[in-house]
């Protein structure tokens, strides 16, 4: 009889130790899952991780280039209005000194020419320019260098973009009643910028504007050429940049 417990004792026992087994099989594998599941989320967390940092960085080089190029543009733009502004200024100082200077004479510019506004300095200071130099001589410094000395000869008025300036009366049927100050060699944009400008008001008081052959007027007898003209028409007669004249009364 006790052995026959004892056996039943020992199946129990195997069957209970078998259960245990199993249960902690499937803990052991419900753990193993869970670690995998655990693991499957670290690995997609960091993926997605590596991904959203490339993205950052492409949107911050991408964020980089866009700010350079609108660096860029301000800075062509801020060069493009000291252009027009400066150039505008140079206009009105050259035309106010001539009327100065010729403003005893009635009615006439006669003698104004580009050499006599630069000798008159009707023309600012920086923007003449010698033609050349002449050599007169030499000179002993005093550490016993021998130096050249030498003269310019000959004056031209330059503008800001390496053309020349030119400023005179206006003869034939103007009888000189009227002088005219040039600008050449002239980028479109400003050519643009110039035609556009409202040369017209009493500050100013111009007779006629010219591009590049064409000539514009606020007179009556102007119609076909009159002033104000539309931006379409300042490209068209300013494309490839040219040279741009005012005539004043």
């Amino acid at each position: 009889m006790k052995n026959k417990i004892n056996s039943h004792f020992k199946i129990v026992v195997t069957i209970c130790t078998a259960c245990a087994t199993m249960v902690f099989l499937k803990f052991a594998l419900a753990q193993s899952e869970t670690q995998k599941s655990i693991y499957r989320e670290e690995t997609k967390i960091s993926e997605e991780i590596d991904n959203y940092e490339a993205m950052e960085e492409k949107y911050k080089l991408e964020i980089e280039k866009k700010q350079k190029i609108i660096n860029t543009a301000q800075s062509k733009m801020k060069k493009l209005r000291t252009d027009i502004f400066e150039t505008v200024q140079e206009i009105h100082i050259i035309k106010q000194n001539v009327r100065e200077l010729f403003n005893s004479k009635k009615n006439t510019y006669e003698g104004l020419t580009t050499l006599s506004a630069i000798n008159s300095k009707i023309i600012p200071e920086v923007l003449i320019s010698p033609v050349g130099y002449q050599k007169e001589g030499t000179i002993v410094t005093e550490n016993g260098i021998k130096k050249n000395v030498v003269r310019p000869w000959g004056q031209v008025a330059i503008n800001r973009f390496g053309g020349l300036i030119s400023v005179d009366s206006v003869g034939d049927n103007f009888k000189h009643k009227y002088f005219r100050i040039t600008y050449s060699g002239l980028p479109n944009y400003i050519c643009e910028a110039l035609i556009l400008s409202r040369w017209e008001d009493s500050y100013i008081g111009s007779a006629w504007v010219g591009v590049n052959g064409h000539y514009f007027s606020w007179e009556e007898e102007f119609q076909e050429n009159s002033l104000p003209i539309n931006q379409q028409k300042a490209k068209e007669i300013c494309r490839g940049g040219g040279y741009f004249q005012i005539g004043f009364e």
